[in-house]
């Protein structure tokens, strides 16, 4: 009976794997209009403007502007190491969220004010070990340049699902909440309407209650205020938005 209960088992994982695959809804969101990415010099500078006073060097490994990468990737984006700051992960978030309100003049709502500490925002073990990997290739820069996209390749797609399709195939790793962040300061432009495809940062999960449960994920918008940061659960797929990803060039697989 031991390994009849193993066999079905095993079958009940394999159709579970199944159904998350197939999970999403029809969505119909796009970037804005004639949104583009930002030469990399650009996006530096922007950077600089908004957090020269905290971060002195802003290198980047030049190499890096030679990843090629599939289609659907919006382009190379210049991305914060939380390491430049000389703090901790979560403190380095909570100083882009204040140079992120910075940029937008202050029409940026942060929803979870006080509640972004390490006992809530964590970050998915994969994607994190992925971004130290890259970090070491690049040198442990203060920049790291990788390519992007910030929704529309997995539009309409829950966290849980993109996860488990990245799990597979080891080329994407999910953006955390700095790194969309990072991306947002210098693109203005990406959020400016309620009809842009929001940006669902599955690189972190969430836990509302600040216990082992984290069935959360961080999730940037554009409303009638400006630019929220909210929190939406990993298993519920939203026609409104899209898991933001990024390439990992150093992958074997890749």
């Amino acid at each position: 009976m031991q390994g009849v209960f193993q066999n079905v088992s095993g079958r009940w994982f394999q159709m579970q794997h199944k159904y998350f695959f197939n999970e999403g809804v029809d969505s119909n969101y796009e970037y804005p209009p004639g949104y583009t990415v930002k030469s990399i010099p650009d996006q530096i500078s922007i950077l600089q403007k908004h957090l020269g006073g905290i971060i002195t060097d802003f290198s980047f490994d030049e190499e890096a502007l030679k990843i090629k990468y599939p289609e659907g990737y919006d382009g190379q984006y210049a991305l914060i190491n939380w390491k430049a700051f000389g703090i901790s992960y979560e403190d380095a978030v909570n100083i882009a969220i204040e140079a992120c309100a910075c940029a937008y003049d202050n029409n940026f709502i942060n929803r979870r004010e006080g509640a972004l500490g390490p006992d809530r925002l964590r970050w998915v073990e994969r994607d994190q070990k992925v971004w130290e990997l890259i970090c070491a290739k690049q040198d442990n820069n203060a920049i790291i340049i990788v390519p992007c996209q910030t929704g529309l390749l997995h539009r309409g797609r829950s966290a849980k699902e993109v996860r488990l399709k990245m799990e597979d195939t080891k080329k994407e790793f999910g953006l955390n909440l700095l790194d969309v962040l990072s991306i947002i300061i210098t693109h203005k432009n990406r959020l400016q309407s309620d009809t842009d495809l929001r940006i669902s940062c599955i690189g972190n999960n969430y836990s509302p209650g600040a216990n082992d449960c984290s069935p959360q994920h961080p999730f940037l918008f554009y409303d009638w205020a400006g630019v929220n940061l909210l929190t939406v659960l990993n298993s519920q797929p939203h026609a409104t938005s899209g898991p933001a990803t990024a390439f990992n060039p150093y992958s074997e697989a890749s």
